[in-house]
């Protein structure tokens, strides 16, 4: 049986074995953080192992669990070039990299999503989400076992979408690579080869299946082809139908085309309106009209290729002023401010004992409008700094209990921290903390939104009473973290981010956390000079049994005139 530690990685043109590594740094004003991971691929003629290595930050205290792949991936022998040479050359794309989805998106969708949600009583959210929530190992095991029969009857039915022999024939004169990457099993994969001709697979330099550590909608995935290509995620393509498919695509950097139509999401009735952070950088009815488009260059790059903060087809003018006199003006202020400071003993004591950055001449995402399309969801830079700091842990694959169940792995194989997302809202963010193999539940005064995408959600009203805490606690247990991402403008101060800082609030908040737990915050507080705002924290949090161990000031805010201050502090208690 082949392991979920196992990628189901099939790749052709490898030259030689060794290390393909490849740092970048995505451009925006959002910030983001630098990544950087290793990746080393080892093939014998149809055997491949790997061991990849996961990192977030160049300068990062995170540090993701090494994962070994000891057991060997048996696949098809795939021949180093096309099976059908090009007879001649196209214009190079935009991008140098296309992936594709595959059900709904290459090949027509045979599985039957209705049956398949009857059938593990999951009536609404990612199947895999909310999966992941529940505790009942043999329930897990029984559910996977229901969909992969499910599954194999699909593929058994597997045919070409329409449009899509022309699409890969002109891709296959493109020098761009071309990937797949689906939720679907290896044997499925072999269905739609098999469907549209096995002269075709060779056209695709990597397919990764359900079998690789890393799937969608986590953002890892999409960051093996960028590594594995040594291509920056803003000049690839992801193609899909779902909402997944752009969420995870939009949270990597990468351009999205939204095939429409299709997806899972169409079960009972019509496609929901996509939630923020899940817009398309463009969409298309057909393989026809994608295939058309690219053709044209009708498209544009990924958010991380515009420094300016542009994040769509249709460059804003307006708003790229908008960003660029508001980073200038911060610049300044942070300068004026900067100056005034007393600079006395005590003063540089603190800022010794504290790691604090002012970070004036960027935005944070928040800055952003997470609906407009291509556009990474709020918050986005926010947990990267966090994963980079190593205040939270990813776990080394998406979803580790539901390898767990499936293959009998230990319950710490993939540890990942237990989280508290306070003000979950619509769930975006929760999702993406659950993608990267956390096991969050978020806490909203009204959580239904994000309950309706299938994630752990608790009702919290209050943080400022005692046992206020106790829904999300009995969920999930003692946690190793408690995120909270303020809203900005006039909406700042609001619901749970108005009481986060209140002492009574900070008592609950130490209660619920493990000893050396983490309270991760970004909001809005009143303007002041960084050592006055680091002073005005310690205030609140000592008293609460928190250390106040990183800060960040990003911007003076517009319209409120306060600072966006970042911040890390531990429980000791």
């Amino acid at each position: 049986m082949t392991s979920l530690h196992t990628p189901a990685v099939l790749m052709h043109s490898v030259a030689h074995c060794g290390a393909l590594k490849h740092q970048f740094k995505m451009k925006s004003s959002t910030r983001m953080s630098e990544y950087r991971r290793q990746c080393v691929h080892y093939t014998t003629q149809s055997r491949l192992s790997s061991l990849t290595r996961c990192s977030f930050g160049a300068n990062s205290l995170q540090k993701f669990h090494s994962f070994s792949k000891n057991s060997i991936f048996k696949c098809s022998a795939v021949s180093a070039e096309p099976a059908t040479p090009a007879q001649d050359t196209v214009m190079p794309l935009v991008y140098d990299g296309v992936i594709f989805d595959m059900d709904g998106t290459l090949s027509v969708s045979c599985i039957d999503y209705q049956l398949m949600r009857n059938t593990i009583d999951v009536p609404v959210g990612d199947l895999f989400t909310v999966m992941e929530t529940w505790t009942d190992g043999d329930r897990i095991k029984k559910s996977m076992d229901a969909i992969l029969e499910i599954e194999a009857v699909a593929a058994a039915r597997s045919e070409a979408m329409p449009g899509l022999l022309e699409l890969l024939a002109y891709l296959q004169k493109s020098p761009a690579k071309i990937g797949l990457v689906t939720r679907n099993t290896p044997q499925s994969v072999d269905a739609f080869f098999a469907a549209i001709g096995e002269e075709w697979r060779g056209v695709f330099d990597i397919l990764l299946t359900r079998e690789h550590p890393h799937v969608k909608p986590d953002k890892r995935c999409l960051l093996y082809f960028s590594d594995a290509w040594g291509i920056p995620p803003h000049k690839l393509l992801m193609v899909g139908d779902s909402t997944e498919d752009v969420e995870c695509g939009n949270a990597a950097g990468t351009a999205t085309s939204l095939i429409a139509g299709g997806g899972n999401e169409l079960v009972g009735g019509e496609a929901p309106l996509p939630p923020p952070g899940a817009v398309p950088t463009f969409s298309v009815e057909s393989l026809h009209e994608l295939l058309d488009r690219l053709i044209r260059r009708d498209t544009a790059l990924g958010w991380g290729a515009y420094s300016t903060g542009t994040v769509s087809i249709d460059d804003d003018v307006d708003r790229i002023g908008e960003i660029n006199k508001l980073n200038e003006s911060c610049t300044a202020s942070d300068n004026d401010t900067t100056s005034s400071s007393s600079g006395s003993d005590s003063d540089a004591s603190i800022m010794s004992a504290t790691s604090l950055t002012a970070s004036t001449s960027s935005l944070s995402s928040m800055d952003l409008d997470a609906a407009a399309p291509g556009a990474p969801p709020p918050g986005l830079d926010f947990l990267d700094w966090l994963f980079a700091s190593g205040a939270v842990e990813a776990a080394s694959c998406s979803f580790p209990r539901i390898d767990g169940s499936r293959f009998g792995t230990p319950p710490d194989q993939h540890p990942g921290s237990k989280v508290l997302h306070l003000q979950c809202g619509n769930g975006a963010l929760t999702k993406l903390l659950f993608s990267a193999g956390l096991l969050v539940v978020g806490a909203d005064p009204e959580p239904t939104a994000a309950t309706k995408r299938g994630l752990y959600t608790a009702k919290v009203e209050t943080l400022h009473q005692k046992g206020g805490l106790d829904d999300a606690l009995t969920k999930v247990g003692v946690l190793d973290a408690a995120v909270l991402l303020g809203e900005s403008g006039v909406n700042a101060g609001k619901g749970l981010e108005g009481q986060v800082l209140l002492p009574e609030a900070l008592i609950e908040l130490a209660r619920v956390l493990r000893p050396g737990g983490n309270l991760c915050l970004e909001l809005e507080m009143e303007a002041g000079n960084e050592v006055d705002i680091m002073n005005r924290l310690m205030d609140l949090l000592q008293p609460a049994g928190f250390e106040l161990k990183m800060c960040e000031v990003l911007c003076r805010s517009i319209p409120t005139g306060n600072d966006r201050v970042r911040l890390i502090a531990s429980s000791s208690l």
